[in-house]
């Protein structure tokens, strides 16, 4: 009677043992996987051989006027319509990300200076009433020129005119990150019309005195321009 006792409890004890250590097991196991491996199966790709992955397009904000519309990256706000001078017209656009609120874009409608000084110029043609942009000038201390009236030379930090691929336009020779568009056949005016019939002359200026600028920006602004 004694031994079947003893058999008993021995098979009780080696029950209580397996449930006591196969759950200890699979948590270690667990733990093991988790820590080491799992940051590598999540980096498997299931998408088919030869078919590109879709990347994240960057955020940005439409803009709206009763003359246009412009698409700029969503850190950027309107600081609406501005006429300083009486011969300065523009609505006013400007980051504010940091370390880069020393960037603004205007568009000039109609009304500016046609001598209006900048340091680079970008070149555009005008296809279905879109501006198509082309190659961005270098800086204009790189031109040959002549200085504008009472400017003696380029070291005046004056004016100069200058020329890039076929456009005449003003060279501001102030050290400075300020681009600006024009066309060989207007100018800085570029003629659009509006779904009302309506035509006006539009004026892109973009100033970037940031640590980093990237004249990148009005390209891509340029791009999204439509009228209204």
């Amino acid at each position: 009677m004694y031994r079947v006792n003893k058999r008993h409890s021995n098979r009780l004890i080696l029950g209580e043992f397996i449930l006591f250590i196969v759950p200890i097991t699979i948590v270690l196991v667990f733990l093991i996987w988790f820590v080491f491996y799992r940051s590598t199966t999540d980096t498997v790709s299931f998408a088919k051989p030869g078919v590109q992955v879709a990347s994240v397009a960057p955020k940005t904000t439409l803009f709206s006027t009763s003359l246009f519309s412009i698409t700029l990256p969503a850190t950027w706000v309107s600081d609406g319509y501005k006429n300083p001078f009486s011969n300065q017209e523009y609505y006013e656009y400007r980051n504010m990300q940091k370390n880069y609120d020393d960037q603004w874009l205007r568009v000039y409608v109609d009304v500016f200076p046609s001598d209006f000084p900048i340091n680079d110029v970008l070149p555009v043609t005008v296809e279905n009433n879109r501006m198509v942009p082309g190659t961005i000038s270098s800086d204009c201390s790189t031109f040959n020129g002549a200085p504008t009236e009472n400017t003696n030379s380029a070291t005046d930090n004056q004016p100069w005119l200058a020329n890039w691929q076929g456009i005449s336009f003003t060279c501001d020779m102030v050290p400075s990150q300020t681009v600006g568009t024009a066309s060989i056949s207007e100018g800085y005016g570029i003629t659009l019309k509006s779904k009302n019939g309506s035509s006006h002359k539009y004026f892109i200026v973009y100033i970037d005195d940031s640590a980093e600028p990237s004249f990148q920006n009005i390209v891509n602004a340029v791009q999204s321009f439509v009228t209204n």
